[in-house]
């Protein structure tokens, strides 16, 4: 199979896997109370997608790596997870909505930390360049969004979900197009399960690679202001909807752009410099969006997302890399979304709607204290990690 071959198979997954993230992250707490589910109901099923990813994410992410095969893990999660979404679709009682979320998000969950592995590895192996695979997600979760939010102003919200089993379905199909992954299992093949985790564990959680997901998963977790409170933020500082999806745009494309140059950059940067620039960027970015600083100065933090995000992003995944075995890269990337995604997000996404409650806009400045705090473990790290070496080949 030719690289392009290989190259627009993978940048095809990415694209339907983010579109599907783009209905399903604004929406679906639209849907389930628009099924009739009041409002704390809804709170505890969303916190179900969170513990879901937290313990399913790292033991299939494991699973994927030991039976050598990525692409097998990435159709199965596909179908698994069609299967709760369509689950969800029959549910109506709670119990039974809890019992399909589960098994959608389970099994949901464990796809991006997979795919990410397997695209890192399918890149190098071919000469491709990560991020311009990688940018196409970012493109279709802004497609998502948008196309379910016209899509509401015209249809019930309970055609919702009939969107999220179609994106689905495509899901399974980009799965299996996916070129065929052979890499050494993460232990011999007489090896039980228990030696095959002491050798993840001496990788994934010494304490160098854990000052490392502390690091990044900061930085990424200290978005969680703007993801919950930014557009509400600023309709009370009187932007209107159009500029309000501007600013968002505008975090985006400046992303994209990152990402079509990300070889040149990791290679200029390395890993752990862009983590380290990412948390900078972050104090800088939200310290003084706190100010509520007039529209010009708006669009220019906005596009410091590029690096909050991702030169972070970008530095995460190629730090994994550098320090982890090609047969463990799954598990690295699944217990660092567990961490980062899960746990931290989580936690610093229940405490910021206490602080925006009681200080609005200056519940930012909390975020740059995230990120301060993650410029002091990213200096550390380019301190003391082995892989501290200025460039890498991407």
């Amino acid at each position: 199979m030719s690289a392009y071959s290989v190259s627009l198979r993978i940048a095809f997954f990415y694209a339907v896997l983010f579109f599907g993230l783009g209905v399903m992250l604004p929406f679906l707490p639209v849907w389930l109370t628009g099924r009739g589910f009041s409002i704390e109901q809804v709170g505890y099923l969303l916190a179900l997608q969170s513990v879901s990813r937290v313990l399913a994410t790292p033991w299939i992410s494991y699973a994927a790596d030991r039976a050598g095969n990525l692409k097998r893990a990435l159709l199965y999660c596909s179908v698994v997870s069609a299967l709760g979404v369509t689950g969800m679709s029959l549910a109506f009682g709670f119990s039974a909505m809890a019992v399909a979320i589960v098994v959608t998000y389970g099994a949901f969950s464990a796809v991006l930390p997979v795919i990410e592995a397997y695209a890192v590895a399918q890149a190098e192996q071919i000469g491709a360049d990560y991020g311009r695979l990688r940018l196409w997600g970012s493109l279709t979760f802004i497609a998502g969004s948008l196309g379910a939010g016209l899509a509401l102003d015209v249809v019930d919200v309970a055609w919702l979900i009939y969107i999220l089993i179609g994106s689905h379905v495509v899901l399974i199909v980009a799965a299996a197009l996916l070129p065929r992954d052979v890499r050494p299992v993460s232990a011999p093949a007489h090896a039980g399960v228990l030696q095959g985790l002491g050798e993840a564990r001496e990788h994934v959680l010494s304490r160098v690679f854990v000052l490392f997901m502390l690091a990044a998963g900061l930085t990424q977790a200290s978005h969680a202001v703007y993801y919950a409170f930014g557009s509400v933020h600023w309709q009370t500082l009187g932007y209107d909807g159009t500029t309000i999806g501007v600013f968002w745009s505008i975090g985006v494309v400046a992303e994209v752009v990152l990402f079509t140059w990300s070889g040149r950059v990791v290679r200029f940067f390395g890993p752990v410099m862009l983590i380290l620039v990412g948390s900078l960027a972050g104090v800088v970015r939200w310290g003084l969006i706190a100010a509520d600083p007039a529209v010009t100065s708006v669009v220019l933090l906005q596009a410091l997302h590029a690096l909050t995000f991702g030169a972070t992003h970008l530095g995460t995944m190629f730090y994994i890399r550098q320090s982890v075995p090609v047969h463990l890269a799954a598990t690295a990337q699944g217990i660092y979304s567990a961490l980062s995604g899960g746990i931290i997000m989580t936690a610093i996404m229940a405490a910021s709607g206490q602080a925006y409650r009681d200080f609005e806009g200056g519940a930012y400045l909390f975020m740059a204290g995230l990120c301060g705090l993650a410029v002091l473990l990213s200096f550390i790290l380019s301190r003391i990690s082995p892989t501290r070496r200025a460039a890498v080949d991407a």
